[in-house]
């Protein structure tokens, strides 16, 4: 739900204090999605190698950021910073409904 709120942040241009709010409670949000990451992760991790198999998966967690980053800037300028949240949040329709599919044992 973060990117729909970017989106109406940006038609929108509330003031300073909506804005902070907004990106603090979504900053909470990430960092509690990341925690919850971070220990599934270390719950996959298995064998005489956890730690190596644990160092692999946060390395290869960071690279569709990455790649995500060279091209988001263009894409936001392009599209303008409404219509690229709204596009964003499209493309991250797939990611959520895979995510349904994880397996939590």
């Amino acid at each position: 739900l973060a990117i729909p709120l970017y989106s109406a942040l940006a038609t929108l241009r509330p003031s300073f204090a909506v804005i902070a709010a907004a990106v603090s409670f979504e900053q909470l949000i990430a960092g509690l999605g990341n925690a919850a990451l971070i220990v599934f992760l270390m719950r996959r991790a298995e064998g005489p190698h956890k730690t190596a198999h644990f160092a692999i998966c946060t390395a290869l967690m960071s690279v569709p950021t990455t790649l995500a980053g060279l091209v988001s800037g263009h894409l936001a300028e392009s599209l303008g910073f409404a219509s690229f949240f709204l596009f964003a949040f499209i493309v991250a329709v797939p990611g959520a409904v895979l995510a349904r599919h994880v397996p939590t044992d």
